[in-house]
This record gives structure tokens, sequence and C-alpha cells, in this order.
């Protein structure tokens, strides 16, 4: 699966976590590669197990309550080692993801999420 909507990457499937996000480019490092739309959730609603705990970032700014990235923001996998940061922004409203580092063509863009997922 490939489809081609930002000018920095693409999605493909991984070979052991489902689908991720590659560079199609040169990314330098600094430059913002994405910025998503979230959703509020209570964390209190979040249940053990929900695969929706997965895809939540912590919102510094309501620590009641988390984040559900929208669009590509969801489809950065974990490593800890990352190449890519990840910042909540406007009050909780978007999560802005930057390069660490340069990343070059065809490989993968990866975030920590603050904790070791398991799957």
């Amino acid at each position: 699966m490939e489809c081609t909507t930002n000018k920095y990457f693409c999605v493909r499937n991984t070979n052991n976590k489902g689908r991720g996000l590659f560079a199609t480019r040169c990314i330098i490092k600094g430059t913002i590669i994405e910025i998503s739309h979230t959703i509020e959730e209570l964390r209190s609603l979040l249940q053990p197990n929900n695969i929706l705990g997965i895809y939540s970032f912590e919102n510094k700014f309501d620590k009641t309550k988390i984040l559900i990235a929208l669009g590509f923001g969801s489809l950065f996998n974990h490593d800890n080692n990352p190449n890519v940061d990840w910042k909540v922004i406007k009050k909780g409203k978007f999560i802005r993801f930057k390069a660490l580092k340069d990343i070059w063509p065809r490989e993968e863009l990866l975030i920590n999420y603050g904790y070791d997922p398991i799957f």
C-alpha cells in the first residue's frame, strides 16, 4: 500500500509494525514534517488494552485528557532512537512533528511514544 499525499513522506507497510511513514525525499533536521489535528478524550475513559491507547498522546495542557492524533499523526511508529520529535501545540488542538536529524529517502519516520509499546 502506498499513498503519497504529503510532500515529505508516503504510507507503506512495514515488516513488523503494520503501516508506517517513509521519507520520499531528504528531510533536513528541524523541518516540520506534519501538523495533525487531534481529538481530546478523558483519560479515565481509556480502558486497559483499548486499541486507542497506542494512538494516544499526552496532553500537557490538561493531564486529565489524552489526545488522539488524526490523519498521518496516527501512523508514526515507535523507536527508542527516533528521527522525529512531536509536540502538542495550540492547547492540545494539534500535534507538530519535526525532524530531529537529517532523514534520507526511504527511511522510516519514527517517534518515541514515551513508553515501550507491546504489540
